[in-house]
């Protein structure tokens, strides 16, 4: 086994994961390979570090600022003021509720005109 495939197992390893002989070969490397040994300290030590660390919560004003940011950075496009309300999408639903009974009044009428 060479260093990248036992390290890519660390995780794997760590969680008790792997079977016997996956195990048993990750070991065995481990025991010639001081590179990897200490690799898998640094991971094991990386681990813990996670488990102990306290969140953090992000001050009050935080996402305020941060859309005021990607608004100015965007030039409006996210979290911008709306201009003109909701025009264009009352007049699109308005169109579309006339094409769909336009469209129902066709499907139910028999029109005369192609009656022979």
């Amino acid at each position: 086994m060479d260093h990248e495939a036992a390290q890519a197992l660390f995780s794997a390893y760590v969680d008790g994961e792997l079977t016997a002989a996956e195990r048993a070969v990750v070991d065995e490397h481990l025991a010639g390979c001081a590179p990897c040994t200490t690799e898998l300290a640094s991971f094991r030590s990386t681990l813990e570090a996670m488990r102990v660390a306290v969140p953090v919560a992000p001050p009050d004003a935080f996402m305020d600022e941060l859309k005021a940011q990607i608004r100015t950075r965007s030039r409006g496009r996210f979290f911008g003021q709306r201009r003109g309300g909701y025009g264009l999408e009352i007049a699109s639903l308005v169109t579309l509720l006339i094409a769909v009974g336009v469209y129902v009044l066709l499907s139910v009428m028999q029109p005369t005109w192609l009656v022979r």
